[in-house]
């Protein structure tokens, strides 16, 4: 549902189809007590499909496509709950991929390796990943990169069970431990809250079919619950709450492209 043109369409189109075959919710439900899960056939299955890197510079191994295409993905996979390590990982590698130049230890991060982001202390998905990119704070101050072994984690009973998150300190002093300075917090933060509204618009999205189709079988007093003028206004006002939120996703998204923000010191915030 993000963006006009038809190959946006297309690529919504094949996408949901693909994130619908991984099973996402089952994959969820069985690793509901696992606190260390990485949901690594999904992560196979994504990384397979290209599906975190396609915002990527094909230099660095992308697809060299735009946000908005990877915040069509994102909506596509949050659509279909496809668990694991998605988010993080498609901003960290766009991030890192535009960079002119990489620290020697920056370097080392290549196939095989799951870039995740650790914002404020709290990391997303630590168990799947091999590094982290590490804002403390949202002044000036260059993100750094991080081996997972140069962290202490703490799990955190998570809202969202399709992902894993820890409170974590680093050691600046540990091996491996770099400042990215082509990257600033503040384009971290950004990014993250913009590819966030995405999968946010793929979710409300599920919402709203799920709860119409079932408003279509559910009978009460011999009729679908949905021929009763209450539910009709409360489906409609889940179609426009889906519709601004996508609406803000796809604004968002659009703007790092029209502004390049990764270059840009002015980009307007992402909507919230």
């Amino acid at each position: 549902s993000l963006g006009v043109a038809p190959d946006h369409e297309e690529l919504a189109t094949t996408l949901r189809d693909w994130a619908g075959s991984l099973e996402g919710p089952a994959a969820v439900r069985a690793a509901e007590d696992d606190a260390t899960a990485c949901f690594a056939p999904a992560w196979a299955a994504v990384s397979e499909m290209g599906a975190a890197t396609i915002a990527v510079p094909e230099s660095a191994g992308g697809g060299g496509g735009s946000w908005l295409e990877q915040a069509i993905a994102l909506e596509a996979c949050a659509h279909a709950l496809v668990p694991g390590p998605l988010l993080g990982p498609a901003i960290a590698g766009r991030l890192l991929g535009g960079l002119a130049e990489l620290p020697e230890a920056a370097t080392k991060v290549g196939t095989g390796a799951v870039v995740s982001l650790a914002l404020d202390g709290l990391a997303w998905d630590l168990p799947s990943a091999t590094h982290l990119l590490v804002t403390e704070g949202r002044d000036e101050a260059p993100v750094l990169l991080a081996p997972v072994e140069a962290v202490t984690a703490t799990g955190t009973a998570p809202l969202d069970l399709s992902r894993r998150w820890s409170r974590v300190e680093v050691d600046r002093a540990a091996a491996g431990v770099v400042a990215l300075p082509g990257v600033e917090a503040e384009l971290l933060h950004r990014t993250a809250v913009t590819l966030a509204a995405a999968e946010a618009a793929g979710v409300a999205r599920w919402c709203l079919t799920t709860a119409t189709s079932y408003a279509r079988v559910r009978e009460q007093f011999g009729r679908p619950i949905g021929a009763f003028q209450a539910v009709k206004h409360l489906c409609a006002e889940m179609l426009e709450t889906a519709e601004a939120v996508t609406a803000a996703a796809w604004d968002a998204a659009s703007a790092l492209d029209a502004l390049d923000a990764l270059d840009a010191p002015d980009a307007p915030d992402a909507p919230d």
